[in-house]
């Protein structure tokens, strides 16, 4: 397994959480503060890294993949990078699981939010397609409604996204 995490204290988090050994390694080709934690028994990785300096080169391409909802917290104007990075990530037929929220972003407006506010950015499964076909196929496989945040409805997609 492996993983790839902007959030250092996450990763601390599970880590110590894990009830298992793990060393720490300086990765400086993915950044000055890009940190790997390896289980003793060489059974995961977990990098502390932007994925958009990943790269196959790290540790080649995968055959499965899943992304909840990390795609919704990046910028707009770096969203066809970071898919681009995921597809390359991906081997011929590999499949990306993704979920993604989508909300009416006047949810946003309230100054007075609580802490269980959506991602930053809403995603449409219109979206999702654009981002990654037409050299992969997307198929939505689940959707379902709830009012987790700000007690305002927002509808969960899950796709499955294959490589050609």
């Amino acid at each position: 397994v492996v993983g790839v995490e902007i959030t250092r204290q996450a990763l601390e988090t599970f880590v110590a959480e894990s009830n298992t050994d793990w060393t720490q390694f300086p990765v400086p080709k993915l950044g000055k503060a890009a940190k790997v934690f390896a289980r003793n028994d060489n059974k995961m990785k977990l990098y502390f890294a932007d994925i958009q300096e990943f790269s196959s080169q790290i540790e080649g391409r995968f055959d499965a993949m899943y992304d909840r909802g990390s795609i919704q917290y990046v910028e707009p104007d770096r969203l066809s990078r970071y898919a681009q990075t995921l597809k390359d990530l991906l081997n011929p037929g590999a499949r990306l699981l993704l979920e993604v929220v989508e909300y009416d972003l006047k949810m946003l407006e309230d100054e007075n939010l609580p802490l269980r506010v959506p991602p930053p950015y809403s995603m449409t499964t219109e979206d999702v397609k654009r981002l990654f076909e037409p050299e992969c196929t997307v198929e939505r496989v689940e959707t379902h409604t709830c009012d987790r945040f700000l007690g305002k409805d927002a509808d969960y997609h899950v796709h499955i996204i294959i490589k050609n």
